[in-house]
């Protein structure tokens, strides 16, 4: 310890190291001296930055937290499309086990998944996918909501009839171990395996997650047996699944036995004819459709616009902008047409066909 004397208040003190400031009347560390003994030399002046100063610390942790954070960053950005590209392979993963696809490697789970999907269907908000497998197609559902302590979700697989259960995955947040965890777990998955999800005479989901025992009158195909201790989670699930598969009802709305409206608003894709567009030629699994942007075969008694169609259009009554073939009987606009148009009572701007009906010859002579 070191004496030092203020020169303001006349005090002498001790201290470690040169006081910033006299502990008595706070005078400045220019206003301090230190004393020295008789016989002593007086301590020499620290030389350069004083790493006890406040000022010093304040600044040394400034810097020490922007690097810092830098570092955090750029090393982020370097991992991002890794992070990326591995959450891709997990979804992919979740729904080839839907599809009983499970334990794949790694490597080919995006090729085979690639492989195997044709198509997307919209229904409401979500996104359904269609899927090969062994020559028959299945409808991979998403489906979310909510457990006893975090966000629950899923992908549910149908088959072909969009009614059938063909296989399950969950995923949880934050479930209690052994118990709402369990969700994630095969054995409780495989028990929705053949399945009903909807129920003859019911145009809701009929497909419960029920407490062993507690049934009631739900037919055996359309109930599961919920998780022994993880009632709540077992409700979510349930929950989840009313409220996410009812949106298949748009893709089949005849699916268990379900109400059939009297039109649906589109059939994309169909690739065979569609003579009143019956429910078993239409891949997508609509009927009675009034637009069918896409197609390539015949629409006998449609009422709706064919854009872009090239095939025929018999007895049709709405337009066939940029349409190739015959439309016989028809009364609506065909501009741009290059197809005959016999019996058409409608404006042919633009048609050019060979041997145009008496129609079109009134119309060219405009």
């Amino acid at each position: 310890m070191a004496k030092y004397k203020c020169k303001v208040c006349g005090q002498t003190f001790e201290s470690a190291t040169f006081p910033e400031k006299c502990p008595i009347c706070g005078a400045p560390a220019s206003e301090i001296e230190e004393v020295v003994e008789p016989g002593m030399q007086p301590k020499p002046k620290k030389k350069g930055l004083d790493t006890n100063n406040n000022a010093y610390i304040l600044i040394y942790s400034s810097v020490l937290v922007i690097v810092v954070a830098f570092l955090l960053a750029f090393v982020a950005s370097v991992l991002k499309p890794m992070q990326d590209a591995n959450v891709k392979i997990d979804t992919m993963q979740h729904k080839l086990n839907a599809l009983n696809l499970r334990e794949l490697d790694k490597s080919v789970v995006e090729s085979t998944y690639e492989d195997l999907k044709q198509a997307d269907l919209t229904a409401g908000d979500i996104t359904i996918e269609v899927f090969n497998i062994d020559g028959q197609k299945k409808y991979v559902v998403p489906v979310s909501g909510r457990g006893l302590w975090g966000g629950i979700s899923g992908y549910i697989a149908l088959d072909e009839d969009l009614n059938t259960i063909f296989g399950t995955d969950f995923q949880h947040e934050s479930e209690t171990a052994g118990l709402g965890a369990l969700i994630a777990e095969q054995a409780f998955q495989v028990s929705f395996c053949g399945k009903k999800v909807f129920a003859d005479g019911t145009d809701g989901v009929a497909l419960s997650v029920v407490k062993k025992g507690k049934q009631g009158n739900i037919a055996s195909e359309n109930y599961v047996d919920g998780i022994t201790g993880a009632t709540l989670t077992s409700n979510g699930v349930d929950e989840m699944l009313k409220s996410c598969l009812v949106k298949v009802r748009e893709l089949n709305p005849s699916a268990g036995g379900g109400t059939k409206p009297a039109c649906m608003k589109q059939c994309a894709d169909c690739e065979s004819g569609s003579a009143g567009c019956p429910e078993n030629q239409h891949p997508c699994g609509m009927s009675d459709c009034d637009s069918h942007e896409g197609c390539t075969g015949g629409h006998e008694g449609c009422t709706g616009g064919h854009e872009g169609c090239t095939g025929g259009h018999e007895g049709c009554t709405g337009g066939h902008e940029g349409c190739t073939g015959g439309h016989e009987g028809c009364t609506g606009g065909h501009e741009g047409c290059k197809g005959s148009h016999e019996g058409c009572t409608g404006g042919h701007e633009g048609c050019k066909s060979t041997e145009p009906c008496d129609k079109c010859k009134e119309h060219n002579n405009k």
